[in-house]
């Protein structure tokens, strides 16, 4: 969809839903199962905003403004949109709880947390394309080990981002890499 004025920021919330979705479906071994849908929509609510902020006329909303609608109802809008769509609790979850799993139902707080280190893996490893970089492995290396390899999961994103189809997923020697689900 178009989004005039924030078509640069909608391309990039896209792109980061598409690689999200394919290190979640790895993460999870699942190539196109619940994980790589709640993967790619964590953002659908974002992208919601953004053409409804686009489309507003003359009287555009602020950059803070459209940052503090983001930063409250972004995840609220991606599980209208999920439940609209007809898909089930766990992507619901996973795509209103990415920012925060814990506070997800104690069932999908694996999944949600899955959802999380897959859009956080995303999220650094497009920074590190551009040189920058906001502390993604550091966030990353809490749940090393125990919901994921960083470095491995951070890998993944890299060659995503890149276009490269690795291999099925296989555990790197020495590195514990349990599913989240």
């Amino acid at each position: 969809f178009r989004a005039g004025r924030y078509q640069r920021r909608v391309e990039q919330l896209r792109a980061q839903g598409l690689v999200a979705g394919k290190v979640a479906a790895w993460m999870a071994d699942d190539p196109r199962g619940d994980a790589y849908l709640a993967g790619m929509l964590h953002s659908a609510g974002g992208l919601y905003i953004w053409r409804t902020a686009a489309q507003s006329g003359k009287n555009h909303p602020s950059q803070a403004r459209i940052r503090r609608v983001l930063r409250d109802h972004s995840c609220g809008f991606g599980v209208l949109m999920a439940r609209a769509w007809g898909f089930g609790d766990e992507v619901a979850a996973g795509v209103g709880f990415w920012p925060q799993p814990e506070r997800a139902v104690p069932e999908h707080i694996p999944f949600a947390r899955m959802v999380h280190l897959s859009v956080v893996a995303t999220m650094s490893a497009d920074e590190g394309r551009t040189g920058t970089d906001s502390g993604g492995l550091e966030a990353l290396s809490r749940y090393d080990g125990i919901a994921c390899s960083a470095q491995a999961t951070l890998s993944r994103a890299e060659q995503c981002w890149r276009g490269e189809a690795p291999a099925p997923r296989v555990e790197d020697a020495g590195q514990v890499v349990q599913s989240a689900s």
